[in-house]
């Protein structure tokens, strides 16, 4: 056999053998990009129910008017309902919430949050379709 061919197979060997025992270090950090087409596997998903919260009841009845910005001042619970804004867009202001749940479907054109904090909550089977 030629020497290269039995050097090569040596080489080979070792790099087997070290990547077989590599053991990360437990400090290293990794960071993962998702990309645009990437699709979670929901069958590993938690179904919750979402329960009432604290504070005020609920007010409003999910109706918005067609073609006209909803404006969210309070909180908005979907319960089984279908509704779209049409060509205006969701606003959620200071104490508004909107919630989608019993499998809900909400569209509008475009979504505006105007406060910080949890504004939108969507049980599984819900949809809030925006564009």
């Amino acid at each position: 056999m030629d020497k290269r061919w039995i050097i090569l197979t040596i080489i080979l060997s070792i790099g087997l053998v070290s990547a077989a025992a590599y053991t990360p270090d437990a400090s290293t950090e990794v960071n993962s990009t998702l990309l645009d087409n990437y699709v979670p596997d929901v069958s590993t998903a938690i179904n919750q129910t979402l329960g009432p919260k604290e504070g005020p009841a609920p007010s409003g009845d999910c109706n918005p008017t067609i073609n006209v910005n909803w404006e969210i001042t309070d909180a908005q619970v979907c319960t089984g309902q279908v509704a779209n804004v049409g060509t205006g867009s969701i606003i959620i202001e200071t104490g508004g919430t909107l919630t989608l749940i019993g499998g809900s479907n909400v569209s509008a054109v475009g979504l505006e949050l105007e406060t910080t904090g949890d504004q939108v909550f969507i049980e599984i089977g819900s949809e809030l379709i925006i564009g």
